[in-house]
């Protein structure tokens, strides 16, 4: 026998929220987590389905929409990348998790998910990719020669005015170390500053 949902029944978890919905009565449940994630006044109670594209962008609303749809049919969960919108206006970046429970003949009756807020680890990578292709963009146009040497002297990586100084194709000087590349009278004075 299935029981209807309360908050009681959600662990509390910042930037992870839960809900449920009971098919066959109609009544949703959020987590206050989760109106904490869209900025959303609980005491107004989570908004209706047909509420949801006010708190979604346009395409994650209809890939929500179908994954529920298919979710009712055949009980199968799923597992969505989806962008919310906040109370703010400012976008939320999402994992949703959706699953349902079926009474003993194999009828949905209850769906429950959760909601994790990816926005603080989207930042990051957005930010991590700015500075990986400034980093590309000043390795590869430097006017003298740079190289990304591994611990055990081996040339991982080169610009192109150092594959020019030394003469060596990238094929062929990522196969070498360092010091096979080194003028020998220049080698020692490279080894003592290692």
């Amino acid at each position: 026998m299935l029981t209807k949902p309360s908050q009681e029944n959600f662990a509390i978890h910042p930037g992870l929220g839960s809900w449920t919905w009971g098919v066959q009565d109609n009544v949703v449940v959020w987590s206050k987590p989760l109106f904490e994630l869209f900025g959303l006044d609980e005491t107004n109670g989570p908004p209706g389905w047909g509420e949801h594209h006010r708190i979604f962008r346009t395409d994650s609303f209809d890939a929500l929409q179908s994954a529920v749809s298919h979710c009712l049919k055949t009980g199968a969960p799923y597992t969505l990348d989806l962008v919310g919108i906040h109370s703010s206006g400012e976008e939320i970046f999402l994992k949703a998790y959706g699953t349902a429970g079926v009474d003993e003949w194999g009828n949905v009756t209850m769906l429950y998910g959760q909601v994790i807020d990816l926005t603080e680890l989207q930042k990051c990578k957005r930010e991590i990719a700015c500075k990986s292709n400034l980093f590309r963009s000043t390795f590869d146009n430097a006017s003298f020669g740079m190289a990304l040497i591994s611990l055990d002297g081996l040339y991982l990586a080169a610009n192109k005015r150092m594959i020019e100084m030394v003469g060596y194709p990238i094929e062929e000087l990522v196969s070498k170390k360092w010091m096979e590349v080194t003028h020998p009278e220049d080698l020692e004075g490279c080894l003592c500053r290692i």
